[in-house]
């Protein structure tokens, strides 16, 4: 896994500590787990994509219905969104098989992601900030688990936390081929 390394996953670090900063500072009641600053720290540095942008079915993004609320303010998505695309294209484009892994996505999907432009990647950040919300939102027992450091796996180069993601992620994909 010679993607997974600090240069390669500094942007993507960002984006997840910019979700977290939102999830802490704007929801109406943020998980009690997010309390401790040890934690923010070690889910902002999770080796896999905290948001969920929708990306995992793009070409669906023309038949669905834009909303007016969304889970953050439309300022805050759109900053947020703007980050998540910008780095879902490059990491598309520069590694594309590690690109499915990181953001759990389709090859068909990073395929899609990778062939946009900016003006695209610009567009979409305007046109779909409501779709922009926190990956496994409506699973709060699931960011419990990833607030946990977990003793066994600290020897795995994704560390706990992204050793944890990875198996949810892995878990979503079983469910959504029908495996």
């Amino acid at each position: 896994m010679h993607w997974l390394n600090e240069e390669t996953l500094a942007p993507l670090f960002e984006v997840n500590q910019r979700l977290v900063e939102l999830i802490w500072n704007g929801v109406t009641s943020p998980p009690l787990c997010l309390a401790d600053m040890a934690v923010r720290k070690r889910l902002a540095r999770c080796p896999f994509l905290l948001v969920d942008a929708g990306l995992s079915d793009p070409k669906e993004w023309p038949d669905i219905d834009p909303k007016s609320e969304g889970f953050f303010r439309r300022d805050e998505a759109v900053a947020l969104a703007r980050m998540t695309f910008v780095f879902a294209w490059s990491m598309a484009r520069t590694h594309r098989e590690a690109s499915c892994i990181v953001l759990g996505i389709s090859p068909v999907s990073a395929a899609f992601i990778a062939g946009l432009g900016l003006a695209s990647l610009q567009a979409l950040a305007e046109d779909r900030w409501w779709s922009i919300k926190p990956r496994w939102v409506d699973r709060p027992e699931v960011w419990r688990r990833l607030a946990v450091p977990g003793g066994h796996a600290r020897n795995s180069p994704l560390g706990p936390t992204g050793l944890r993601a990875f198996q949810l992620l892995f878990w979503d994909h079983v469910q959504a081929v029908g495996c």
